[in-house]
């Protein structure tokens, strides 16, 4: 079993963890890592057992599937212009509200009384 030590981002890839989850882990003190100090500050290497989290069927890294989180939607014509039109409005407000100087209690004040 071959052991390395691989950069933070690196060995989240590696382990199939966030860079978050192994920051906890090493302050929690589940992982072994060792703390290089650089000119920029510290930079972590974390140990990464290298059979241990590997595909055991073709010997490759664990790669975590991708999520598309944005779906493509069908929008009707109809729904279309009216989004486009609500926007072309907004930006009209937002430029008006932007050329328009005022205080911030000016802005709350309005805010309420809509």
């Amino acid at each position: 079993m071959a052991s390395d030590f691989l950069p933070l981002p690196e060995a989240s890839i590696e382990l199939g963890q966030s860079i978050s989850t192994l920051r906890r882990r090493i302050k929690r003190g589940d992982v072994e890592y060792k703390r290089l100090s650089t000119p920029q500050g510290y930079q972590y290497w974390v140990k990464v057992d290298r059979l241990d989290h590997a595909d055991h069927s073709n010997g490759q890294p664990f790669e975590p599937e991708r999520q598309d989180l944005v779906k493509p939607v069908s929008i009707q014509k109809n729904e279309r212009e009216f989004w486009m039109g609500l926007v072309r409005r907004l930006q009209k407000e937002l430029d008006y509200e932007r050329r328009r100087p005022r205080s911030f209690l000016a802005h709350i004040l309005d805010f309420f009384r809509r």
